[in-house]
């Protein structure tokens, strides 16, 4: 299951802190010292998979500047957002 690998590489970036921010600065094409000012030095603990209210809500947020011609048709990120894999992902992880 795809969630259960984000969280091992989760459980990675933690603690491997100076690679995950070369690996951040690599995959958004700046140099380290740019993304760690973008990011914060604490990057390696803000990566992950999370429906905590206020990550759907900076989507919804994110979702609205969009529609300013962007986004061809609005929609309800409540109803958009599926929690199914994040919830199941104990089962995942008791199941292997």
């Amino acid at each position: 299951m795809r969630v259960v690998q984000v969280d091992r590489a989760t459980a990675w970036a933690r603690v491997n802190a100076e690679e995950t921010r070369r690996i951040v600065a690599r995959e958004v094409g700046a140099s380290e010292e740019a993304a760690g000012v973008a990011y914060g030095a604490d990057v390696h603990l803000k990566l992950g998979l999370s429906l905590d209210p206020g990550q759907v809500a900076a989507i919804a947020h994110f979702k609205d500047l969009l529609a300013w011609g962007f986004l061809e048709n609005d929609f309800d990120v409540d109803a958009w957002v599926d929690g199914r894999p994040i919830d199941s992902r104990q089962e995942a992880v008791a199941a292997e």
